[in-house]
């Protein structure tokens, strides 16, 4: 992978990322006593979104040490791409899943509703589920950005 391609498929994550973040604070601000594990999603993908960022800047240059060290260390550039895409994967179904949420919530037509709406249709177990991928995707990033710097 090379780091243009690095800075597009970064780019495109990150995009999900921001939009799942947005999607999710409107959730809790709707919701005061939201579901803890909106925050921490939100909280996750703010640290994925900080990587991702930190991640674009190491491939700007093409002369920079990060690039050049990458041409040397293609196992660890195959694993970043490994995880880009995972990334891309857990964001795409974590939107897909926040759309017909935040989609449902939104036809309620009382507060009543709309909390009743948002109890019934929220699933702890996939949010979890996500949850812990978005960990593992995150910290996946982040060693490997450390390994390649070394």
């Amino acid at each position: 992978m090379e780091p243009l391609s690095i800075l597009a498929a970064a780019s495109s994550v990150a995009a999900g990322c921001v939009k799942a973040m947005m999607t999710l604070n409107d959730l809790q601000t709707r919701f005061k006593k939201a579901n803890i594990t909106i925050a921490l999603i939100s909280s996750k993908s703010a640290l994925v979104a900080a990587w991702l960022s930190q991640l674009q800047r190491l491939c700007e240059d093409p002369y920079s040490y990060f690039v050049r060290n990458m041409a040397n260390q293609p196992d660890l550039v195959a694993a970043l791409d490994t995880s880009l895409t995972g990334c891309t994967m857990v964001y795409t179904y974590l939107n897909k899943e926040l759309e017909s949420l935040s989609g449902d919530i939104n036809t309620g037509t009382s507060s009543p509703n709309v909390v009743k709406k948002f109890k019934m249709l929220w699933k702890q177990d996939t949010m979890s589920s996500i949850l812990q991928q978005i960990t593992h995707q995150e910290t996946a990033i982040s060693c490997l950005i450390q390994c390649v710097q070394m």
